[in-house]
This record gives structure tokens, sequence and C-alpha cells, in this order.
């Protein structure tokens, strides 16, 4: 991950907030963020998986998040897009 200055850098440069340049740098590092100002973080259902992810081991969390994208990549696959679109 890039350290804070290079983003916010990076951020300022293209005239841009610095939240989606550290979440796109973080996805990219194969980290997914899940931030309170999302749309999704209103929803009750996610925020329950989250919180109970976070109770979980970190071989569990391998698993869980083998099968997170193993459903994103059928349901792309579905709909004939890539699994981050």
């Amino acid at each position: 991950m890039p350290q804070q200055s290079t983003l916010e850098g990076l951020a300022k440069g293209l005239g841009i907030p610095l939240t989606p340049v550290h979440r796109a740098a973080a996805e990219a590092c194969g980290v997914h963020l899940y931030l309170e100002d999302t749309p999704e973080a209103s929803d009750p259902e996610v925020a329950i998986l989250i919180a109970s992810v976070q109770k979980l081991g970190p071989v569990d969390r391998r698993h869980v998040s083998a099968l997170v994208e193993s459903l994103l990549r059928t349901a792309a696959a579905e709909e004939g897009t890539s699994p981050r679109s």
C-alpha cells in the first residue's frame, strides 16, 4: 500500500478527494475498504456481515473471502462483465 503522503499528493495532483484515491490504491493491493460514507454502509445486512466477518479468525476470513470472490465471478459471468466492474 502506498504511503499516505503519496496518496495525498496524487489526490491533490488529480484535483480529486483523497477517499477515492485511497480506496483505489487499497483495492489495487487486494484490500477492500468498507467506508461509512458509502451507500452500502446504510444497509443493515451489510453492516451485520462486516461485523460478523471481523469476529472471524484469519483462516476463516480467507474462506469467506474466497466464497465472496467466487460469488462475484459467478455473478459477473452471468452478466457478462468483469468481477470488479
